[in-house]
């Protein structure tokens, strides 16, 4: 059966890019292997200028005003220039949903693609064929899937693991709480009612020498004093926490199909250090459809990677520092000195 535009994977880059296309009067078949609503290892903070796009879709994350940066004494805050935002994807992927369906788009959940056969040439057709055997055809291929499956990409070993919770009674007053330690950083921002979201990466040989997750997890916490006071103050409302390896970050390899359109996280791996991951998913949704619509692949793929590129280079300089205390403190003190310097770093890593 054809399609106009089908998009496989639909978290928060693919219903982006779903909402674009219906803004831009075309109605998109969205795949999604999994349903609604889903707990996803992620920081789940939003970026500020992702937050006019969400308003646009009705959609309010609780404000974040600024982040405060520790690695053992030594701190430095950030007030944001213009407010973030932070939601947990059992609130904001729903919602993206709802909003798509509302304007007509086709979602279809608990649907596995079994392969995908790229066109060839202008005039031809991608074929999807899904693990019921069904066969779709497009013209206009959007992927979005955050693991590349392995008929599109080599397994790698990850070096990371994400590792996440949510916990209620924990005041943070709309402030993103980052902390660095040695092989490892962790987030923690309030999100929706009244709940806060943990979020950490870590080298894998750091998790693996430590015994386990929870004796990594709690080694960490005990080393920060106001980390370990601030969790003490409120109850973890996961019995166990949520892991995710990370292979690398960097720019997939991703082929090079006509009228395709690779976004997200299959597109570019970012490390969580400079919170942008979910904008940039949001921002590639939308950038995808808009030259899909002029069927400008080649454009697309290259204007991604121009504007894409030193954010990549300052949210891996970000990601080394937080992994270092003792460069992480340097840094803290130079940002101290002189907070002209958190500023720009801050513009560095937005889309």
């Amino acid at each position: 059966m054809d399609q106009e535009v089908i998009i496989i994977g639909g978290g928060v880059a693919g219903l982006s890019a779903a909402l674009e296309f219906l803004r831009l009067g075309k109605v998109p078949t969205l795949l999604e292997a999994g349903s609604y609503p889903t707990q996803k290892v992620c920081g789940e903070f939003i970026s500020p200028e992702s937050l006019p796009f969400l308003k646009q879709w009705d959609i309010n994350p609780h404000p974040i005003l600024k982040s405060r940066f520790q690695s053992g004494k030594k701190e430095f805050s950030l007030t944001f220039p213009t407010p973030a935002g932070s939601l947990s994807h059992l609130i904001l992927d729903p919602s993206l949903v709802q909003h798509s369906l509302s304007l007509g788009a086709d979602i279809r959940t608990q649907v596995k693609v079994e392969a995908i056969y790229p066109k060839q040439q202008q005039g031809h057709k991608h074929l999807i064929k899904l693990s019921t055997g069904e066969m779709l055809s497009t013209s206009t291929l959007v992927i979005a899937i955050g693991r590349l499956p392995g008929f599109l990409a080599p397994l790698i070993e990850p070096q990371f693991l994400g590792i996440k919770a949510h916990f209620k009674g924990i005041e943070l007053a709309n402030t993103l709480e980052m902390f660095g330690f040695q092989g490892a950083y962790l987030g923690l921002s309030p999100i929706e009612e009244g709940k806060s979201n943990l979020a950490c990466l870590a080298s894998i040989e750091k998790v693996k020498s430590a015994g386990s997750v929870d004796q990594f997890m709690e080694k960490i916490i005990q080393e920060n004093p106001h980390l370990n006071e601030l969790l003490a103050s409120g109850e973890r409302l996961f019995d166990n926490w949520m892991t995710a390896s990370v292979p690398y970050f960097g720019f997939k390899n991703t082929p090079d199909w006509q009228d395709s359109y690779f976004i997200g996280d299959a597109a570019l791996a970012i490390p969580p250090a400079c919170g942008d991951g979910l904008s940039l998913g949001i921002t590639s949704g939308i950038m995808a459809a808009r030259y899909a619509s002029n069927q400008d692949f080649v454009g697309f793929k290259r204007d991604y990677k121009a504007q894409s590129s030193s954010i990549l280079r300052a949210a891996k300089g970000l990601h080394t520092l937080l992994m270092n205390p003792k460069l992480c403190r340097m840094a803290i003190q130079g940002c101290t000195l002189s907070p002209s310097i958190g500023k720009l770093l801050f513009r560095m890593t937005r889309s």
